[in-house]
């Protein structure tokens, strides 16, 4: 009886803790949160990779990756249509699991180097952290491609991306002018003093990755501009109204940089830009002033910025087949793409996300992305950028697809130097690319209709 009894009791507690369980997530789905607000300031986040703002809970967390597991888990209680992606994710976590696991067989007892400690401390936090890391990218990535659904939401997640480039843009001169004259005024990120130079990290990893991030704002700004013509709710907006002055600002930043790959990114895609519009004498003549005026300001701000010395050292590193050359890097561009192919034929399940480090050091987005993640993951981006680019092909208004493609092109060489496979910034903008084919051509067929 008194076994019975006790049964009775545990039942009741169990139905009881059931009940306030049940109670509790009815309470948190009755909770108004706009999901949007969430997105958009996510969105503003995106550039802090590198900064003193960061949650400290074993490593250094930037501060938009709680936001984005935050806005996953809400979408996933208040959302029912979200079916298909979180299908998408859950395969995407599924192989990365496996490169996961395969790499710590095949690392197991691979010696860790006194340099190599000095930056990870042990290969599976660091794979445990670049994971988290990735994974975030990927979420935010599902996330866009699921929230953009019309002109109106894709324009403004494009202006909130340029409020944080324009951020970016002012702490680079910021920045810039510590350096140099006012010494006393703190950064963001304090890397930016480790080098002793007066080349502009802004809140990247390095100058490098600065450079190309200004890069691709400009093109985002040109897209963003070529968007809101076809709309009417445009002309209070800041960025049409003060479009040249913040496509100087941001010109200026790039500059700042150094950055001989974004340098050698933008000519590339200046030359794609003036292929696309040959057809039209007037805009090649526009873009070869344009690229003159470019050239003749660069070098206004390096002789202004560096000393002879400095100027000596960069023009030589410009051109030199050595080192850190521009040629040798260019080299290199093809050498990690023969490397990632090679590696991949013997280690087709990926080798895990950070290990890379073990083997390689730092090798651009690309590469990386094919040797961590296995041929499965890296076919499958293979065919999201093919698709990317028959889908803006067959984007109707000419001016529109012309700045997609020049975008999407600047994104992908980019991946060809950027060092990095799982900062957020670069997904979303493939999202919003590859969602927009769809969202013009029905906002363009709708105009049509109601004419």
């Amino acid at each position: 009886m008194k076994e019975q009894e006790r049964l009775k009791v545990l039942f009741k507690v169990k139905i009881g803790y059931l009940s306030n369980m049940y109670y509790a997530i009815n309470k948190i789905l009755s909770i108004r949160i706009n999901i949007y607000n969430i997105y958009f300031t996510i969105i503003l986040f995106l550039p802090l990779i590198q900064t003193e703002l960061r949650i400290r809970i074993g490593a250094g967390w930037q501060l938009y990756i709680p936001l984005i597991f935050l806005l996953y888990f809400i979408i996933l209680l208040k959302r029912k249509n979200f079916l298909n992606y979180f299908l998408l994710i859950t395969i995407s976590v599924i192989f990365i699991s496996i490169s996961n696991f395969y790499g710590l067989y095949l690392y197991k007892d691979f010696p860790l180097t006194v340099d190599l400690l000095q930056q990870i401390k042990s290969l599976e936090a660091r794979m445990g952290v670049e994971t988290v890391r990735f994974f975030a990218s990927i979420l935010f990535f599902f996330i866009t491609m699921y929230l953009i659904k019309n002109l109106y939401i894709l324009q403004k997640s494009l202006k909130y991306f340029l409020y944080a480039s324009f951020f970016e843009v002012t702490y680079g001169f910021y920045e810039f002018i510590s350096k140099v004259f006012l010494h006393f005024l703190p950064l963001l990120n304090t890397k930016a003093y480790s080098h002793g130079t007066y080349r502009v990290f802004g809140t990247f990893y390095e100058p490098s990755q600065y450079g190309q991030f200004m890069l691709i704002s400009i093109l985002v700004l040109m897209l963003y501009k070529s968007l809101l013509k076809i709309s009417n709710e445009n002309r209070t907006d800041f960025f049409l109204k003060h479009y040249k002055k913040v496509f100087v600002f941001m010109i200026l930043a790039l500059f700042l940089s150094f950055s001989r790959a974004a340098m050698l990114s933008g000519i590339i895609v200046i030359s794609i830009y003036v292929i696309f519009s040959m057809t039209n004498i007037k805009r090649i003549f526009q873009v070869l002033s344009f690229i003159f005026v470019l050239i003749l300001l660069f070098f206004i701000v390096i002789k202004i910025s560096l000393t002879q010395e400095e100027l000596d050292t960069w023009l030589f590193l410009l051109t030199s087949d050595t080192g850190n050359g521009g040629i040798a890097r260019i080299n290199g561009v093809f050498f990690n793409l023969y490397l990632s192919w090679i590696f991949l034929l013997n280690n087709f399940l990926g080798i895990g996300q950070g290990s890379l480090i073990l083997q390689f050091g730092m090798l651009p987005m690309f590469p990386r992305l094919l040797i961590e993640n296995g041929i499965f993951i890296g076919l499958l981006y293979i065919l999201f950028l093919i698709k990317l680019l028959l889908n803006t092909r067959n984007i109707t208004l000419k001016r529109i697809r012309i700045n997609f493609y020049v975008l999407i092109a600047g994104l992908i060489i980019i991946q060809m130097n950027y060092s990095s496979d799982n900062d957020p910034w670069i997904w979303f903008l493939l999202a919003t690319t590859f969602k927009s084919k769809y969202i013009l051509n029905n906002y363009i067929r709708n105009s049509q209709c109601k004419n």
